[in-house]
Formats: C-alpha cells, structure tokens, sequence
C-alpha cells in the first residue's frame, strides 16, 4: 500500500501491515454506519419546516406592533441560524455512515505500531475475550485505524470504548544509509558544544520529493488568501478614489477590519515565503545534519557490585537531524517529525 520509500503514519505509530476483519466485526461495523444514517437523516428531517417556518415569517413582518415584529426578527434569526447547522452536522453523521459502510464492504483494518506477526498473539487474546481485556502498560504500543473512516478500533488489542478517529499522513521514510550515517558523527568543532557529536547524510530522492511538496504547501494558501484579500481591498480603495474619500460612518469598522485582516494575511505570507525560501537552500544542499549528545553515566551506577554490560549502557541519545538553512528538525530516531506528519 502506498509509493515504496513512503510511510504512513498516524498517532504517532508507522503503519505495520493490515488484518481482516471477522464477520462479527464487519456486522458490528455495519451498525455504526446505520446508526450514523440514522441520526444524519434524522437531523435533516426538521430543515424543510424550519425553512418554511422563516418564508412565513418574513412575509409576515411586514405589519403589526413594533415589539411583535423584534421578537419575530430574533425568532427568525434563531431559525436561520440552526437550519445550516443542522445541514452541516447532517452531513458529518451521513458522511461517516458512507465511510463505515465502506469499511464494512472492505473487510480489513490498517495496523499501525509494532509487527503485525508479533502482535497477533495478543490481538487473537483480545478478540477471544471480546476486547476487554486490559490496555498494556507504557501507553499506547499498537492500534488499529479503520481505513475509510479513520475510526480507531482497537488500542494494544483492546477494543476502543471511546469513539475517536486518527488523522493519517505520509512522509518519506529515511533512507538505509542513515542508520549507518549515524554512527560516523563527530565532535563539533563549536564553542560551548561540549559533548555534542555531528555528522551528515544525503536526502534520498523521496525525501527530496516530500520536501518539495511541502513547500509548495506552505506557500499556496496564504498567497491564495493575500491576493483575494488584496484584490478586495483594492476594489474598496478605488470605489474611495472615485468618490473622493475613504468610508465613513457605518462603513468605517468594516473597513478597518478589512485592512486588519489584510496586513495580518500579508505578515503570515512573508513568514511564509522567508520559510520557503530556506526550504529551497535545503533542497539545494540535499543534505541533513545529524546530531547526537554523549550520555553521562548515570550517577551511582559504579557503586554497584556488577554493573550492567556495557551493552545496555547507552552512550549516545538517538539521533536528530535537521535542515541546514531552515533548521527544521527533520527525524528523530529515524521517526518524521511532527511536522511531517501534518495531513
């Protein structure tokens, strides 16, 4: 699944492979999507005759006494306010239920963390007792991502008591020389980086295309946003040109608002574009700087009457590499950084 060199990635865990599903968990997976129909359609059920309901209004308040006619006003702005919140969470609820439905037709479920084929043992335990068994210790070790819907079936074996969806996301993963590359880092040759080792390592052609992308990301949408943002404020400034003075009165917050939220777009598009252009240097170097740190012994351990092997005793933190010119943390302990990870 997916282009070679790529990872997929969600909750912090790289997908490991996938399973399929049981019939029972495909008949439950078909409840939830009809459940999730049921509530969608049920919350379009009332938009018809609330939209009514306003058409009547408004034909109506075109007479009677002042008082009446506010309360209908505010009656009125009540219903036009919840008819399209109902329609926006209507089709959330439908839209999952396609989702769930496609899952169900699917028959499989994405894994994500540690090997699949060393999991399975404790999964099969899971299922065996209906997913109730307790969550393993230390956190979260492995789970279980529907993949249409992104909702999260099991957690370390356990079916999810909570319903919650992962977001997904690809990032190129590092290339084999890597782990080789960070072993040969050095000292730096830099005042007051006492203990911290560097090295480098070229970005492998996937990497290189994941960074590209990223750029192109980072700048489309706010020149998107400044350029209509821009052409709108500059419609406002001609139709001031031409009569001869800038808005006034009721006109005038609006006004000010437009420019607010004009120079503001404008300042995150320079923030971006100066970003942008450290990414391009990046790409240019097609390298990434490793960094590792020496770890001090840790305090009592010569006390002891036998020491741990010096096997256990680790002497370097793992590896962090970086963008030259941007800075940019890139992976560290060969996972991508958050930022990557970003759908």
């Amino acid at each position: 699944m997916g282009q070679e060199g790529v990872g997929v990635w969600s909750a912090g865990l790289r997908r490991s492979g996938e399973r399929e599903l049981s019939s029972q968990e495909r008949e439950e997976i078909s409840r939830l999507s009809a459940r999730s129909r049921l509530r969608g359609s049920a919350l379009l059920c009332p938009t018809p005759f609330l939209f009514t309901l306003c058409l009547a209004g408004l034909a109506s308040t075109g007479g009677g006494e002042t008082g009446w006619t506010l309360l209908l006003v505010l009656v009125l702005a009540l219903l036009l306010g919840t008819t399209p919140l109902l329609l926006l969470l209507a089709r959330d609820w439908l839209r999952e239920a396609r989702a769930l439905a496609r899952d169900a037709r699917s028959g499989t479920v994405d894994h994500f963390g540690g090997d699949l084929a060393e999991t399975r043992p404790a999964l099969q335990a899971a299922l065996g007792t209906g997913g109730q068994a307790p969550y393993l210790e230390n956190g979260v070790r492995w789970l279980e991502v529907l993949p249409h819907s992104g909702l999260v079936w099991r957690v370390n074996g356990c079916r999810s008591q909570t319903r919650q969806t992962a977001q997904r996301a690809t990032a190129a993963d590092p290339p084999p020389y890597a782990a080789i590359a960070a072993e040969w880092v050095e000292p730096a040759d830099v005042l007051g980086a006492h203990g911290v080792l560097l090295g480098s390592r070229e970005l492998s052609a996937v990497e290189e295309g994941e960074l590209k992308g990223h750029l192109r990301a980072l700048t489309f949408r706010p020149m998107l946003l400044s350029a209509a943002l821009c052409a709108w404020l500059g419609l406002v400034l001609g139709l001031a040109f031409r009569t001869g003075h800038l808005p006034e009165g009721e006109s005038l917050p609006q006004f000010l608002f437009l420019l607010v939220i004009t120079g503001t777009a404008l300042f995150s598009l320079g923030r971006s574009l100066r970003l942008g252009r450290k990414f391009r240097q990046d790409l240019r170097f097609g390298r990434v700087v490793i960094a590792r740190s020496r770890v001090e012994p840790v305090e009592g351990a010569e006390e002891t009457e036998e020491p741990p092997p010096p096997a256990l005793i680790p002497r370097l933190t793992p590896p962090e590499e970086f963008l030259p010119a941007s800075g940019a943390l890139w992976t560290r302990a060969g996972k991508p950084a958050p930022w990557r990870l970003r759908a």
